[in-house]
C-alpha cells in the first residue's frame, strides 16, 4: 500500500489513530514480556516508528525547512495546523506511541530475579535491540524537530524521566567501549552501529536539555550509578576529538550545562568548559542546529 502524505492522508493517517494503534502494540510487547528475550525481532513495531518519524519529518519540511519550532509556533509565524497538533497531542499522551516504554523494556528493564546487578560494557545488545533503539531515537529526535516543547514535556514528565535516563545510561555504558575503529562517514554507518545509536542519543539528550533548567537537573540526577551528566564527561577520548563524533557529542554537553552552575560544576571535574566554548565559537559550531539554539542569558 503507497502511503503520499498530502494533506488528506495526513488528515486520515491522524484520525484514524495510527498513533495510538502503535500504542497498544507497543504496550502489549511490553506486558507480554516480549522484550526480555533478546533476540526477539519486532519489524512491525520499528517500520511503525520508522513511518512515525517520517511523518513528523515531512510536517516540519512543510512548515519551515530550517528550523525547529520551540515554541508550539513554527518559526516563520505560521500557527501549527489542526494536523500538526493533533499529531503533537496524541504523541505526547502516549509517549510517542509508548516507545520509551518499549526501549525502557529492552534496554533497561532488569527481572526480579536479576535485581541488584548493573549493567556492564561487557554486555552488548543483539542486533534486533539496537535496531529498535535506532528508530526508536530516530523517532524521538523527528519529534523534537518538529516542536521541542512537545518532546522536552513528556520526556520530563515524572515517571517517564526516570525510565528515560536509564534508558541512556544503560545505551552510553554498553555501547561506548564498543570498538571506535571504524572509519566510515556517519551517514554511511549501518544504523545498528554503536557510534551510530549513540549519535542519535546525544541529539535527542540534547534537545531534551536544551534551554530547560529542569530537564538539565535530570541528567544530573544519578542513581545507583553515575549520572547520565556524568557519563557524557567521561566517554573515550575519540568521542572528544574524532571530527565525526565532535557534532553529536559536544552539543549535547552544551545543552545540558548552558547557565547552568550546578552541571558545569560536575563537567569541570572531568574536563575543561572551554573545550565546549571553542567549539560553540567555531564555524563548524555556528551552523549545529542544537548550538544554533541556545539562549543567553539578558
Amino acid at each position: 500500500m503507497r502511503i503520499l502524505l498530502d494533506s488528506t492522508p495526513k488528515r486520515y493517517l491522524v484520525a484514524g489513530s495510527l498513533v495510538d494503534r502503535v500504542s497498544r502494540h507497543s504496550r502489549a510487547l511490553i506486558e507480554t514480556d516480549f522484550f526480555l528475550d533478546q533476540e526477539h525481532e519486532s519489524p512491525l513495531l520499528v517500520s511503525s516508528y520508522d513511518l512515525l518519524a517520517r511523518i513528523c519529518s515531512h510536517l516540519r519540511r512543510s512548515v519551515d525547512q530550517d528550523s525547529v519550532s520551540v515554541h508550539g509556533e513554527s518559526s516563520s509565524g505560521v500557527e501549527q495546523t489542526s494536523n500538526e497538533s493533533h499529531l503533537l497531542s496524541t504523541l505526547s499522551m502516549t509517549e510517542a506511541s509508548s516507545v520509551i516504554g518499549a526501549l525502557y523494556a529492552a534496554v533497561a528493564y532488569i527481572p526480579q530475579n536479576q535485581k541488584g546487578a548493573s549493567p556492564t560494557p561487557s554486555q552488548t545488545f543483539t542486533t534486533a535491540v539496537r535496531t529498535l533503539a535506532s528508530y526508536g531515537l530516530k523517532l524521538l529526535k523527528s519529534i523534537a524537530e518538529l516542536d521541542l516543547r512537545t518532546l522536552q514535556s513528556f520526556l520530563g514528565a515524572e515517571g517517564t524521566s526516570l525510565q528515560w535516563r536509564l534508558i541512556a545510561s544503560h545505551l552510553i555504558t554498553r555501547l561506548s567501549r564498543d570498538s571506535l575503529s571504524d572509519k566510515s562517514e556517519m551517514g554511511s554507518m549501518p544504523n545498528t552501529s554503536s557510534i551510530h545509536i549513540l549519535s542519535e542519543l546525544f541529539v535527542v539528550l540534547g534537545y531534551f536539555s536544551l534551554n530547560n533548567p529542569d530537564n538539565q537537573l535530570i541528567l544530573q540526577s544519578a542513581g545507583a550509578g553515575p549520572s547520565v551528566l556524568q557519563q557524557l564527561c567521561t566517554l573515550p577520548f575519540p568521542f572528544y576529538g574524532d571530527p565525526r563524533l565532535i557534532p553529536y557529542t559536544l552539543p549535547a554537553l552544551l545543552a545540558a550545562t548552558h547557565h547552568n552552575s550546578e552541571a558545569m560544576a560536575i563537567l569541570s571535574c572531568e574536563m575543561s568548559y572551554e573545550l565546549l566554548e571553542q567549539y560553540r565559537n567555531s564555524d563548524e559550531g555556528k551552523l549545529n542546529p542544537l548550538v544554533r539554539l541556545l539562549k543567553d542569558i539578558a
